[in-house]
This record gives structure tokens, C-alpha cells and sequence, in this order.
């Protein structure tokens, strides 16, 4: 049975005040718009680079020509190598993936939909596991990925 406009009040007001788990959507939302824009750019640089290394053997000639390759080469090389250490695009799903089951457990919780379809007390109790849960799970998988690289 729907939840009345003032039940769901209730609820929003509660998940509201619960201001961790405000902060850890917008933190994961945030990381991961961060990451993703900076692991597209990273790719952005390697594609480009790696075109130009393969056009300016046709366009310059002499030694200012194997300079620039040279050069791209080391741009190439420290893009990657940054990729690797910073892991941007290997990160910025999971945090993607954490701020939206953050934000579903926030809506299914305000308008008492599946698990919370339960009284108040009950519907907190299961918010407040499941959202630890989510971010549990994603401390987890970073700290894995972190301990899989070394």
C-alpha cells in the first residue's frame, strides 16, 4: 500500500538528517564525474599523440621531426603511466555504481517501496544497514583493486 504524503515527508526528512550518507553520495558523485573526466582525457591525449607519432614522419622531416616523436613517445608514456598509478578509469564506475544505489535506497526508503515497505522503525533500521552495506562494499572492492595492483 502507497505511503502517504506525509509518511513520505517523514521519511525524507529522516534520510535527510542522516547527513554521512548525504555526503557520501555527493562524494561519490563528485569522485566519479572527477575520474571519468580525467581517464577521457587521458585517452584523449594517448589517441592524439599516437596520431600525430604516425603523421610526422610524412610531414616534417630532419631532426626536429624524430624531436617531436620523441617527444609525443614521453607524453605517451607518462599519460599511461599516470593512468596506471591513479587508476581513474578503473575507479570512476564503482563510485558511479555506489552513488546510485545510494540514491535508489534513498527513494525505495521515502516512498516505502520494497524492503521498506515496513513501520518507520523497521524501514530506519533496514536504510541505515543497506547504506552501510553499499558503502562497505565499495571501500571493499577499492581496497581489492588497490591490493591486486601491488
Amino acid at each position: 500500500m502507497p505511503l502517504s504524503d506525509k509518511d513520505v515527508a517523514v521519511r525524507q526528512d529522516y534520510a535527510n538528517g542522516l547527513t554521512l550518507v548525504q555526503e557520501q553520495v555527493e562524494w561519490y558523485s563528485k569522485r566519479a564525474s572527477e575520474l571519468k573526466t580525467r581517464a577521457q582525457n587521458s585517452d584523449l591525449i594517448v589517441i592524439s599523440a599516437g596520431a600525430a607519432v604516425a603523421a610526422i614522419p610524412t610531414m616534417v622531416t630532419g631532426p626536429f621531426g624524430g624531436l617531436l616523436v620523441s617527444i609525443l613517445g614521453v607524453l605517451i608514456a607518462v599519460t599511461q603511466g599516470a593512468q596506471r598509478i591513479f587508476r581513474s578509469s578503473e575507479v570512476w564506475p564503482g563510485y558511479r555504481e555506489a552513488a546510485e544505489a545510494l540514491r535508489r535506497e534513498y527513494r525505495m526508503f521515502s516512498y516505502g517501496g520494497g524492503v521498506y515497505e515496513s513501520d518507520f522503525d523497521a524501514a530506519c533500521a533496514t536504510y541505515l544497514k543497506r547504506t552501510e552495506e553499499i558503502m562497505a562494499n565499495e571501500q571493499k572492492r577499492y581496497f581489492h583493486d588497490l591490493k591486486s595492483d601491488a
